[in-house]
């Protein structure tokens, strides 16, 4: 199935086992039954449920929804007759959601109580996951890309540059939302990585001298 080797695919089913990842770092500090649901009148704790179900069961369920989705989205009549904006968009569906779950869930067991920062920094860390899960599909010469002299060459270095911007970035997303989840007292923090963002520029000017020096 070709589609599912595409980068969105990898990428979104990474998000929804993030859970787990971060759950297994923090097993022995999360507590036995971990409140789950909170009312929205006075904050109290209405719904818990066990430590593993929460960790392993919740996650799994996300995992096996966006596998379902991704697949019927981009390899059935029904999705490939959906705009592709609206198609792209409901793949990361189930990824969104298990971020977003988690991000409340983890906080709130670790510190006592939801903390709004850790959500909105594990959403931006998620939006760079997406950018770099869509990089190294954009088009040679595409004003979205990195476009310098090196990438200018060829398609060949072209693809080159972008497939190692999707990689770095795509880190980067995943170090802010598992950072974010693991020290949610100091979510803002975590933002730092987003120093990542300009290697792929640097890396790729790099090269472009190199290239220079080379054919000189």
């Amino acid at each position: 199935m070709k589609k599912q080797m595409d980068p969105p695919f990898w990428a979104g089913l990474a998000a929804c086992v993030l859970p787990v990842a971060a759950g297994l770092l923090y097993y022995g500090a999360l507590p036995g039954t971990m409140a789950v649901q909170w009312s929205f009148t006075d904050g109290a704790v209405s719904g818990t449920m066990p430590k593993a179900f929460a960790v392993f069961a919740i996650p799994a369920v996300f995992f096996i929804a966006q596998l379902v989705l991704y697949t019927s989205a981009h390899k059935t009549v029904w999705g490939e007759c959906m705009m592709g904006f609206l198609r792209e968009g409901l793949s990361w569906l189930f990824p969104v959601a298990a971020v977003g779950t988690y991000s409340v869930v983890y906080s709130a067991n670790l510190t006592g109580a939801p903390l709004a920062p850790v959500l909105l920094c594990s959403l931006v860390g998620l939006g760079v996951l997406m950018v770099g899960a869509y990089v190294p599909q954009l088009p040679f010469g595409s004003r979205w890309g990195i476009r310098d002299e090196y990438t200018a060459i060829g398609e060949v270095h072209w693809k080159r540059i972008h497939y190692f911007a999707g990689g770095c970035w795509g880190v980067c997303g995943i170090a802010i939302i598992l950072s974010t989840w693991l020290f949610p007292a100091n979510a803002w923090y975590m933002l730092l990585w987003l120093l990542l963002m300009p290697v792929p520029q640097l890396y790729s000017y790099w090269r472009g001298q190199r290239h220079k020096r080379l054919t000189q």
